[in-house]
């Protein structure tokens, strides 16, 4: 006769409370999550590869950064050895200011202050030759500063582009690039972590994908990424492209500054050899210059 519902039968199995068969509670088994007490695995997380440069950017950036600390470098020497007073130096978009306010150079401010009120030496007109002669000399130095300063701000026109403008124009280009190439990098990560491993940021790159479906799906998201960082590397590129005509730029304005440096101090050492100062007793004596 069949045993009534829920009577124990040889072939059938009692649970207790717990659930586990033969009224025992059943060991836990060793899990990710579990140890068996010893503590907890964390959850494995996908680490993506950095999606790298291509090779010509690699180079590229190489090359404009050591460039860019070397031009910059010589470009704060030129400025010290043509303006030492920093107050006087400034910049307006990417011009050059290296010349005093008016009347603010010292010659002109010597020369001014001797015109409006000459001295008149009495019973000596050596000395007061020699000090009229002195006051044209330093008008004549004060003309000659006012003529460097004015012909060296126009002179380093290129390099001070370069290091007002571009430079701040390509940072702002890296920056996006940088933005964008992280993006690539989140977009490879999601698609990994769907289970679709099979595509790499840098295949969808070379494949330089012309449509992207509107659906975000994780390979669409990389698609999307991967075409703003191609965008984005090609920006930089073409602005680096200008870097070896500007080399050249500024190795003819650096050796026109350091020529023009010469002559400026030739000619300023030409003003003070024209004076020749005379000591009481009338007689004419050069300046010490030692």
């Amino acid at each position: 006769m069949p045993s009534d519902a829920g009577a124990s039968t040889p072939n059938s199995k009692s649970y207790s409370s717990s659930g586990q068969a033969g009224g025992k509670p059943r060991r836990r088994g060793i899990s990710p999550g579990n140890l068996g007490g010893l503590g907890t695995f964390r959850k494995a997380t996908v680490v993506v590869k950095r999606t790298p440069y291509p090779k010509a950017l690699t180079l590229a950036l190489n090359d404009y950064d050591q460039y860019r600390e070397a031009t910059e470098n010589m470009f704060g020497c030129l400025l010290n050895l043509i303006q030492p007073n920093g107050m006087y130096r400034g910049v307006t978009g990417t011009s050059l200011i290296l010349k005093p306010p008016e009347g603010q150079e010292p010659h002109e401010a010597l020369y001014a202050a001797l015109a409006a009120k000459p001295m008149v030496l009495n019973n000596q007109p050596k000395l007061q030759e020699d000090l009229d002669k002195s006051t044209a000399v330093v008008g004549k130095m004060g003309e000659e500063k006012s003529a460097f300063f004015k012909a060296a701000e126009s002179k380093m026109a290129h390099l001070s582009f370069f290091v007002y403008k571009f430079t701040v124009d390509f940072e702002e280009a890296r920056a996006v690039m940088e933005k964008s190439r992280d993006s690539v990098d989140s977009a490879s990560n999601a698609l990994k972590r769907a289970g679709k491993n099979t595509v790499s940021a840098a295949e969808v790159i070379d494949c330089n994908p012309t449509v992207i479906s509107l659906y975000r799906t994780p390979q669409s998201a990389l698609n999307l990424a991967a075409a703003e960082y191609k965008k984005a590397v090609e920006a930089v590129l073409s602005l680096l492209t200008a870097i070896p005509e500007l080399k050249k730029k500024h190795y003819i304005e650096i050796e026109d500054v350091v020529t023009m440096l010469v002559d400026h101090n030739t000619e300023m050492i030409k003003c003070l050899s024209d004076v020749r100062m005379a000591d009481p007793s009338g007689t004419s004596k050069a300046p010490n210059t030692g």
